[in-house]
């Protein structure tokens, strides 16, 4: 099942007794947030970050990529590692966004 676009469409979608899930117009100012939080990352964390979790891009192909384009030489466990250490500077700018919070604590 794909994502309601409408807050209508999710309702809609909905069974009796369960909370509609949100819609993607609602998801849109958290998409904002999140963007902007990559911003502030350093260029090539930030590449890895984007690739690898909206483009779903390998870790062995993020490698060749960078080695490619940027002449760094790196294994695929060394672009892992450089994902996992964006999203911990990820999660510490974003934790204390109020539109964070608030759809955590829904």
């Amino acid at each position: 099942m794909t994502r309601a676009f409408t807050p209508l469409e999710a309702l809609m979608q909905t069974t009796i007794g369960e909370e509609p899930e949100p819609s993607i117009l609602e998801l849109l100012p958290l998409r904002d947030v999140l963007l902007d939080a990559i911003d502030k990352l350093d260029r090539i964390p930030a590449y890895i970050f984007s690739e690898h979790v909206v483009h779903r891009t390998s870790y062995r192909r993020l490698a060749e990529e960078l080695a490619k384009k940027e002449g760094l030489k790196m294994s695929h466990v060394t672009v892992l590692r450089i994902k996992q250490r964006a999203a911990l500077q990820l999660q510490e700018i974003l934790k204390d966004d109020p539109l964070i919070k608030e759809y955590l604590n829904r």
